[in-house]
């Protein structure tokens, strides 16, 4: 499980943890798109398209943020990746109500109704585990 955790986060920072993005991209992946990476990753590991589809989903968030530089991916229509992130929702835990108010901000981001989101990087809960008790441990003789 421990392996599953380090790959999701690896993801992640990779994606998210250097330059900063529109926050409703980080509230995503902490209010459920972390969960539903670590579903298929353990349903159907690092090779399936679920796996692929919950990376790539993040990766269309970001080539369409503000200020985004130009990026060689293929974009998908905006209203069909709204659909892939309700339906990945849909899949995991959060309420409704917090699921519709998500997407709205999600929606609002894709056809820049407001892009004046805060930017935020993504902090790995997983690191910040480590580095507390890498902290400990040396702080004991």
């Amino acid at each position: 499980m421990r392996q599953v955790e380090r790959s999701i986060e690896d993801e992640l920072l990779a994606r998210l943890g250097a330059s900063p993005v529109p926050v409703p991209i980080i509230d995503l992946v902490q209010l459920g798109w972390k969960q539903l990476m670590r579903l298929c990753l353990l349903r159907e590991g690092a090779e399936s398209r679920s796996w692929d589809m919950t990376l790539s989903v993040i990766d269309q968030l970001i080539a369409r943020a503000p200020g985004a530089r130009p990026s060689l991916i293929h974009l998908i229509d905006k209203a069909d990746l709204l659909k892939l992130i309700r339906t990945g929702l849909s899949k995991v835990g959060e309420t409704d109500s917090d699921r519709e108010e998500l997407l709205s901000r999600l929606e609002l981001l894709l056809y820049g109704k407001n892009p004046d989101f805060p930017l935020a990087t993504y902090r790995s809960e997983l690191r910040d585990e480590n580095d507390a008790q890498e902290n400990m441990a040396a702080a004991d003789p």
